[in-house]
């Protein structure tokens, strides 16, 4: 009986032990990683795993887009077609989901991506998630911001662009208005603005990382003591969006750049 009950004992303890390693992973800050890297292809878990690690680089090839007059194609493969719409709805939409993706790929509104670098600035630290040329160099596309707020996703009980890629009108208004500081052209912003088709541009996945310092008294005031004793170089305070820029204002966007 004696032995029957320490052998019930040591198999209480393995099943609770096999507990906790699962409650670890479920709630690990990896965790997202850890299953897109099950679940998602090759590339795409290099490149999650690579952000979300902190690494000075990422493994994030940058795709290519072009939009023609009847489709938008895809690193060569199509992705939308022109259909019964016009050329320019055509190239709104694939906007709108180009910028969905990145923020996605990034880790999403709640992402922990890029390593802390400045102990009392904030830096801007940026991923190009995709870079867009026009097959025909005339004209232009307009109405970029009316078409994310007003149009709604496919597939969706009454959800707009804009509601995945903010969490909430606070976050929307930093948002717009951190796409017309510095008079550079992102998009979306607060003033509307037009897509030269003689121009490359290129989506951008951004995060703001505040500075170690305030970060750390962020979480003191938060009364997050397992955060200050165990620091981490991620944090929720950081704030991350994804933007359309034009493909040489990089430079004057981002401190920092990635891959």
């Amino acid at each position: 009986m004696r032995l029957n009950s320490k052998k019930a004992a040591g198999m209480g303890f393995v099943i609770m032990m096999l507990l906790v390693v699962i409650g670890i992973f479920l709630y690990s800050p990896l965790h997202a990683a850890t299953v897109r890297f099950i679940i998602g292809s090759g590339d795409t878990a290099a490149c999650t795993i690579s952000i979300i690690q902190g690494q000075g680089t990422a493994k994030c090839p940058v795709d290519e887009i072009k939009i023609s007059k009847e489709k938008v194609e895809k690193n060569g493969n199509m992705l939308l077609k022109k259909g019964s719409r016009t050329e320019e709805e055509m190239a709104k939409e694939a906007m709108a989901r180009l910028l969905t993706a990145c923020l996605a790929k990034g880790g999403g509104l709640n992402s922990k991506a890029f390593e802390r670098r400045d102990w009392f600035g904030s830096e801007v630290v940026c991923l190009e998630c995709s870079h867009i040329i026009f097959e025909d160099k005339t004209g232009s596309v307009s109405g970029l911001n009316s078409y994310l707020i007003n149009t709604k996703i496919p597939n969706s009980k009454d959800k707009f662009y804009i509601n995945t890629l903010t969490k909430n009108n606070e976050h929307k208004d930093a948002y717009l208005k951190l796409g017309d500081s510095k008079n550079l052209i992102l998009w979306p912003s607060e003033n509307e603005i037009s897509m030269d088709k003689a121009t490359e541009y290129t989506i951008i996945f951004l995060g703001i990382k505040k500075s170690a310092t305030g970060a750390f008294f962020t979480r003191l005031r938060e009364l997050r003591f397992e955060a200050i004793l165990m620091p981490s170089l991620f944090s929720r305070e950081d704030t991350y969006y994804s933007y359309i820029t034009k493909t040489n204002d990089i430079g004057k966007i981002c401190e920092i750049k990635i891959n």
